[in-house]
């Protein structure tokens, strides 16, 4: 039985799925089971999934003081959920925009630290971001096998992974969408 985690790139899976199904409220242990059923249906194999990682940034409580308790409640719920872990960066303000800061660079140490530890076999990214691909390169050289889950046919992440799971033919359906 291999091993499986998951690291979803959080506002790249929310603002996806809010450009397309115009609604970016999921049920995220759906989401991590209906991913773990399609690799293990591509390789003929059972699959056990270790756990899931949520990767964000939270709004500036200054700037925008309305959408803090929104999301401080949409974060206190996935961290309820079983074998999920939230893990947050910060916001930094360049001029008129935030930018995630230590977001990105979390996920994909996490990725190659757990995969050195051989803590699962199967590493899975949830973003359709490019600036991945050197990690999924790395997951191959030390022998664990990278998915690429997106939206997007991104050609360096496909060219990286062993395994791309179109999320908007294969996972997302409507009735993955929750009303909390």
């Amino acid at each position: 039985m291999k091993r499986i985690c998951i690291f979803i790139d959080g506002s790249n899976l929310f603002h996806n799925l809010k450009n397309i199904w115009n609604n970016a409220k999921i049920d995220f242990t759906r989401f991590s089971v209906e991913i773990c059923n399609k690799i293990s249906i591509e390789f003929n194999e059972e699959m056990k999934l270790i756990r899931t990682y949520y990767y964000n940034a939270p709004y500036d409580r200054t700037a925008e003081p309305e959408k803090v308790k929104d999301q401080q409640k949409f974060f206190d719920m996935l961290n309820r959920l079983s074998k999920f872990e939230t893990k947050l960066g910060r916001l930094e303000r360049r001029g008129n925009i935030y930018v995630e800061k230590e977001v990105d660079i979390t996920l994909a140490v996490d990725m190659l630290s757990l995969a050195r530890k051989d803590l699962y076999d199967i590493g899975v990214l949830v973003s359709d971001d490019g600036d991945f691909k050197s990690v999924l390169h790395e997951l191959k050289d030390i022998g664990k096998i990278p998915v690429f889950a997106g939206f997007s046919h991104t050609r360096v992440l496909l060219n990286e992974s062993d395994l791309f799971i179109d999320l908007r033919k294969d996972v997302i359906n409507k009735d993955l969408f929750t009303d909390t």
